[in-house]
């Protein structure tokens, strides 16, 4: 019985190593495959977090774009407004940026 158990345990061993073995021949003999695939993968991800950033920088310029369109609309109601110059109060349903001249009421159109 202790004699099966021992060279079933041998034969277990040379297995786990004969598959250790392979594996190491089969990366020793693919390395070049394997590092293209990796730097693919990495490059892949690079450009991918690249392009998220650009479309972010998109987005700011053209929300910043907007609010300075929407200051000099601001800017340009108060000089037309004496009456009520350095007042231009927030419109509630005004879009993105929340800056829209609200003109008042004695101003010509």
């Amino acid at each position: 019985m202790l004699d099966y158990k021992l060279n079933n345990a041998n034969e277990i061993k040379s297995k786990a190593c004969f598959h250790a073995d392979a594996l190491l021949f089969f990366i020793f003999n693919e390395r070049s495959r394997l590092t293209a695939w990796l730097s693919k993968i990495i490059k892949r991800r690079g450009k991918r977090v690249r392009k998220n950033s650009q479309i972010a920088n998109k987005t700011k310029e053209k929300r910043d774009e907007t609010i300075n369109n929407n200051i000099v609309l601001w800017t340009e109601a108060g000089r037309k407004c004496r009456a009520h110059v350095g007042k231009y109060p927030q419109n509630s349903q005004s879009g993105i940026s929340g800056f829209r001249p609200q003109l008042c009421m004695d101003q010509e159109p």
